[in-house]
């Protein structure tokens, strides 16, 4: 970091340079993606991804075929044209753009990648290690003076953001996350995108998808112990008799191996390495079952049923992260916690032809963590308007 401290006092800025910066294990995807392409398509920028990590051959290529350029592991040309860029658009956090300070003429922009269910940032309850507690609650404080610019899904989550990473109210902007346009049956998808949907297609071969997308454990116990030979052999004689397929997607730091669990046929892996893009899954998704991760907030959209499996529900309350709101009220679905639970629940909503019984509650909570309805702009028109005036 001192480098780049140094450097950046040196390398003169370039208005129309823009840099979007995405969190070592995590794709290129989601909100960066999506308005890095739209810039593209708009015109008139010099604009670079960086990822301190591999990036899949198709994406880059992808990128690069709009003019973009892929700065894939750190490297000092990488370093240059981000501390040169007039925009810096970040996924997560400051540090993976490797910046420290605030610098006349250059702004960073929080394109934060999801809606705030569980506890983040400032919100998080002490650690145990009162010392680590302190030093990681200056450092976010320390980012927020970084920040010039978020967005935030809806009214309610830019209150959310803005106590959660101590940025100033007036300067989280209520754009609705630009991913949620991957979820509209127009949305044109780039080149490598369309080939991971044609590849999920071929996976799915006419069945339907029921997706599991469980979020990780700062205790860094894996959900996936849970899914014991019993559970195993329920689900797969389920997708048999339903013609389903039951898709696991891991959070990207749950490093767990799912060689055990998936068998390629009835229970696959749909993890980020394979399909980064989420939405693509969501797209084809009947059931949506879930825990604590804010994936489902996505899945709104679509109005489909939303299962939540909290097996440990009252330990995540109390010694995990916690919730922002009470997840009995907000969650918009059935909540099980065993997976004998679970799969009779799927098959009551096979039985119902994946149709919500009720809109009531999918609808209330829809109103608290969507955007507003305008129906004359997608959430990316919304960010490259606010963002790029001129």
């Amino acid at each position: 970091l001192w480098i780049s401290f140094w450097l950046g006092s040196l390398i003169p800025i370039r208005k129309n340079r823009v840099t979007f910066v995405t969190r070592k294990n995590v794709p290129i995807s989601g909100n960066l993606r999506i308005v890095a392409d739209a810039l593209a398509d708009h015109g008139g920028y010099e604009i670079g991804v960086f990822k301190d990590g591999s990036v899949p051959d198709s994406t880059v290529q992808a990128l690069q075929a709009k003019g973009i350029v892929v700065f894939a592991g750190f490297s000092f040309a990488a370093l240059c044209f981000i501390l040169s860029s007039r925009t810096i658009f970040l996924s997560h956090s400051a540090r993976d753009a490797f910046l420290t300070h605030r610098r006349s003429g250059r702004r960073v922009i929080n394109l934060w990648h999801g809606v705030a269910l569980k506890r983040i940032e400032l919100m998080m309850k002490p650690f145990a290690d009162i010392v680590k507690y302190e030093a990681r609650k200056k450092l976010i404080e320390k980012n927020a003076r970084i920040y010039d610019a978020m967005i935030a899904s809806s009214p309610v989550d830019r209150l959310v953001n803005s106590c959660a990473f101590g940025v100033s109210f007036d300067r989280v902007h209520v754009t609705g996350l630009p991913r949620f346009d991957y979820l509209d049956p127009s949305c044109s998808l780039p080149s490598d995108l369309d080939d991971q949907q044609k590849k999920l297609d071929s996976i799915l071969h006419g069945r339907h998808l029921i997706l599991y997308a469980p979020t990780f454990r700062e205790s860094g116990r894996s959900v996936f112990h849970y899914m014991d030979d019993e559970c195993l052999k329920g689900l797969r004689s389920l997708c048999e008799r339903g013609g389903l397929v039951f898709g696991i997607r891991p959070h990207p730091y749950d490093m767990s191996s799912l060689e055990r669990i998936c068998d390629g046929l009835h229970i696959v892996n749909l993890g980020s390495m394979v399909f980064p893009e989420p939405a693509l899954l969501l797209n084809r998704t009947k059931v949506l079952v879930v825990d604590y991760s804010s994936i489902w907030v996505d899945y709104l959209i679509h109005k489909r049923p939303i299962l939540g499996f909290v097996p440990d529900l009252e330990n995540y309350t109390e010694h995990e992260r916690g919730f922002i709101y009470s997840h009995e009220t907000i969650f918009p679905g059935p909540v099980k916690k065993s997976w004998g639970e679970m799969i009779s629940e799927i098959e009551i909503q096979f039985a119902r032809n994946f149709e919500l019984p009720n809109l009531q509650h999918h609808s209330t909570t829809s109103a608290w963590l969507l955007p507003p309805v305008n129906e004359n702009q997608s959430c990316t028109d919304a960010c490259i308007k606010l963002f790029f005036r001129d």
